[in-house]
């Protein structure tokens, strides 16, 4: 009787093709939801640096968030004009990610999830498509850090990404937040 490791998946790629969970035969999913350009172009950086296979596939999720700002007393145009404004975003993030795939050699595609909450949409979507692992963005919040440069405030990752964590059912990654100028200035003077 064998065992399915998860460490083994990710180190032998001769085994890809029989496990559970590849998006096409031969190929691993991987999930990496994005809500704007410039943080889901650091995650997918990240990913290609630290994560990337040949044998992946990569696809960029976007929940757009449209029923979070509409309110019951809003006239039929205000949402009609809300629901253009967040498509035309939302068509505006596919070009951008389908270039930046084709520009980074990445096999994938960029894919819009529609859902109520963006965390749930996420988690149902990489269950469906059975995907082998979820990439996150982190973003940095530091309530108050503007106001005193000298207070150190921990790393609190984003309300999705938390969800994400608690309610996923395969492994999440949280790619690592990009570095601040003052972090680029000391790794800088560390070198020298």
């Amino acid at each position: 009787m064998s065992t399915f490791h998860r460490k083994s998946v990710l180190t032998q790629p001769d085994k890809i093709s029989s496990v559970p969970g590849s998006a096409v035969e031969g190929r691993r999913l991987v999930v990496v939801p994005v809500d704007d350009e410039e943080m889901g172009r650091h995650t997918i950086e990240w990913y290609l640096e630290h994560v990337h296979r040949p044998d992946n596939e990569v696809h960029v999720i976007n929940v757009p968030e449209m029923w979070s700002s509409i309110l019951p007393s809003m006239a039929p145009p205000d949402l009609l004009h809300h629901m253009k404004v967040t498509n035309a975003f939302t068509a505006s993030l596919k070009q951008h990610y389908d270039k930046l795939l084709l520009d980074l050699e990445i096999t994938g595609k960029f894919v819009r999830v529609g859902g109520n909450k963006p965390w749930s949409a996420l988690v149902e979507y990489s269950r469906k498509q059975k995907a082998m692992f979820i990439i996150m963005p982190s973003r940095q919040q530091t309530p108050g850090l503007h106001d005193n440069k000298e207070m150190s405030a921990p790393l609190f990752t984003h309300s999705v990404t938390n969800d994400v964590l608690l309610h996923s059912q395969v492994p999440v990654m949280i790619a690592r937040p990009p570095a601040t100028e003052k972090e680029k200035r000391k790794k800088k003077t560390d070198i020298l």
